[in-house]
């Protein structure tokens, strides 16, 4: 229907929303999202149902074999977790990540005290029949992290010192989870600082070097460290 009697119009509507009406906020906020960048995130989710569902459909234990529904349930959680992070304003996620990643590393060294035992590792708590591992949270924390300091450095962005601020930041933490031992919680941490930094404009030579050292010591960790703390009943 046409702009009638009673209804508001163009000029109303302008105004309404210039006034900063919260409902004209969040529908600006909405249009300007990243949609491919939506659209993406819902083919993993629709991928990783079926991934679920193919691997697990033919196992005798039934909770096992309905995996890919507890899926289903936690992606749209997981959507409405999306949408009202995307509309914070990003400044306020840079300003809260120190404090979000302080809380993390604090968690990452009270599961190794206070932390279950599952399949090896010393990496989750257990909140009656919720179990929450704060390595995988902490990603989250450390990205946001990773940001706000390219963020501050971006004046000195192909500063050596920028450079060794990120590395000390991904390493303390990556040496907490090894110590679970979790090795692909720790190992994932050093690519997507790299990303971070090669995308922010950190020299290419201060990647090069480090991340081929890294490469070592991740190799050795897997083989020196990780799979000899590994159950011998479990499969490598």
């Amino acid at each position: 229907p046409g702009w009638g009697s009673g209804c508001l119009g163009p000029e109303d509507a302008r105004r309404f929303a210039g006034n900063g009406a919260p409902v004209m906020i969040i529908l600006r906020k909405l249009l300007r999202m990243d949609w491919i960048l939506f659209g993406f995130l819902a083919f993993l989710c629709t991928m990783s149902v079926l991934v679920i569902y193919s691997a697990t459909y033919t196992s005798e234990d039934p909770g096992l074999r309905d995996a890919y529904v507890q899926q289903m349930y936690w992606i749209p959680i997981g959507m409405v977790a999306y949408f009202l992070a995307a509309l914070v304003d990003y400044k306020w996620w840079v300003r809260a990540a120190p404090y979000f990643f302080a809380i993390m590393l604090v968690m990452l060294v009270a599961v190794l005290l206070f932390g279950v035992v599952v399949n090896g590792a010393r990496s989750w708590f257990r909140f009656g029949s919720i179990g929450v591992q704060p390595a995988e949270i902490y990603k989250l924390a450390f990205i946001l992290m990773t940001a706000a300091v390219l963020n501050w450095r971006r004046k000195y962005i192909k500063s050596f010192l920028t450079f060794i601020i990120i590395v000390l930041m991904t390493a303390l933490p990556a040496l907490l989870v090894l110590a679970q031992p979790d090795f692909g919680s720790a190992a994932v941490l050093f690519p997507i600082a790299a990303v971070m930094m090669f995308v922010a404009g950190v020299r290419l030579f201060y990647l090069f070097v480090p991340t081929m050292a890294v490469c070592l010591l991740m190799a050795w960790s897997y083989f020196g460290v990780y799979k000899q703390n590994l159950p011998l009943s479990q499969p490598l």
